[in-house]
C-alpha cells in the first residue's frame, strides 16, 4: 500500500518537520505569545442597550427589511423610507434625531446620516464599508440586543 511505502523513520521525520516550523516562523513571524496582544476585552459581551433603544430595536421588526423611519426630535416618526429615498429624506430632515433602519449599517448610511441632525443611528449589523463616525451613536441589534 502507499501509506507503507511511504514511511519515514521518526527521527527524520523529526528533523523535517523542525524545518518546516523554522521555515513557517521565518516567513509568518513565529511569535509564541500572538495571544498576548489581542484585547483584554475579546470574549466579552457588548454592552446592552438602553431600554428607550431596545424600543427602537422592537421597532426595526415592524419594518419591512432594508426600509428605514427617521424619528423626529419631538418624538414623531417619518414614513417607511427605502433606500433610495434616504439621502433626500435625511437632507430635508431640519430635525432628525435617529434613524431607525432594518438592514445592515454601510458607510454610504452613515454617510447621509452626518449631512443630517441624527446623532443615532439603529441597525442590524455593520454592512459594507462601516466605520463609526464621531458624534454618532451605533446600535446593532446583532450585537447591543
Amino acid at each position: 500500500t502507499t501509506c507503507l511505502q511511504k514511511k519515514t523513520d521518526a527521527a527524520k521525520f523529526k528533523h523535517q518537520l523542525d524545518k518546516k516550523i523554522a521555515e513557517d516562523n521565518e516567513k509568518y513571524g513565529g511569535d509564541k505569545d500572538w495571544d498576548k496582544d489581542m484585547e483584554s476585552n475579546i470574549g466579552m459581551e457588548a454592552e446592552t442597550a438602553p431600554a428607550d433603544i431596545q424600543e427602537l430595536f422592537d421597532m426595526t421588526d415592524d419594518i419591512p427589511k432594508n426600509k428605514a423611519i427617521i424619528r423626529f426630535a419631538d418624538g414623531t416618526y417619518s414614513e417607511q423610507i427605502g433606500p433610495s429615498k434616504l439621502e433626500e429624506a435625511m437632507k430635508e430632515a431640519e430635525s432628525a434625531d435617529a434613524v431607525i433602519l432594518n438592514g445592515p449599517v454601510t458607510g454610504k448610511v452613515l454617510n447621509y446620516i452626518n449631512q443630517s441632525t441624527a446623532t443615532t443611528v439603529i441597525g442590524t449589523k455593520q454592512g459594507k464599508d462601516f466605520e463609526s463616525p464621531e458624534g454618532v451613536k451605533i446600535w446593532l441589534s446583532e450585537v447591543h440586543r
